[in-house]
């Protein structure tokens, strides 16, 4: 059994022990954002919602909801080549905007474990989003998102979309409330009403 769930097995509220194993488990998260020990939090839009925390490993193989499939295999080629990794398929989907998160479900703050990857792009705050209302790739038809234009067209706009990317910089990330897409092995999901007040300055 892990140490996070022993912890929980005993606790029905957030304690003393419980957030010296977070903050051991995420020191790396906690240095990149800038404020060890008061963080802005990076939230993601999770139904239904859980009722506490857990920790989360990602899927490796992750499927679109709104994105064609062309598009998510080509995104994921130039992620790949320019950064290392494929971001759509292997990240996890977060922002610095409670609110946008919402959009998604109900908003739940999310710390990666130990080390991580991310990119974001200060022009872009959600990538779907951008493809349909920006560089007009991507129509909305009947609740579905669907390519608008020829492969070797929208090759282009998304090698130059890819470049509006960057992997450096991640309190000015959380600070612009854009989208940001992070990999790691595993991540904590917390539900903020979980959080006891007295702790709460410890993530905003």
């Amino acid at each position: 059994m892990s140490k996070i769930k022993s912890i929980l097995l005993n606790e029905s509220y957030i304690s003393d022990e419980l957030i010296d194993q977070i903050q051991e488990d995420c020191k790396y998260y906690f240095d990149r954002n800038g404020r060890p020990l008061h963080s802005y939090p990076v939230y993601r839009g999770i139904y239904p919602p859980i009722k506490t925390i857990e920790t989360k490993k990602p899927r490796k193989d992750r499927t679109p909801i709104d994105t064609p499939k062309e598009i998510h295999k080509k995104l994921d080629e130039l992620f790949k080549k320019e950064f290392g990794w494929k971001a759509r398929s292997e990240g996890v989907f977060v922002t610095g905007s409670r609110s946008q998160a919402g959009m998604y479900g109900d908003p739940h703050i999310v710390l990666p474990i130990g080390k991580f990857k991310y990119v974001w792009s200060p022009s872009i705050p959600d990538l779907t989003v951008y493809l349909e209302r920006d560089v007009h790739v991507l129509m909305r038809i009947h609740g579905k998102e669907e390519i608008i234009m020829e492969p070797e067209e929208y090759n282009k706009i998304l090698k130059n979309t890819v470049n509006k990317y960057k992997s450096t910089d991640f309190e000015n990330a959380i600070l612009s409330r854009n989208e940001i897409i992070i990999k790691c092995d595993r991540y904590y999901l917390i539900n903020e009403n979980f959080l006891d007040i007295k702790y709460r300055d410890l993530f905003w």
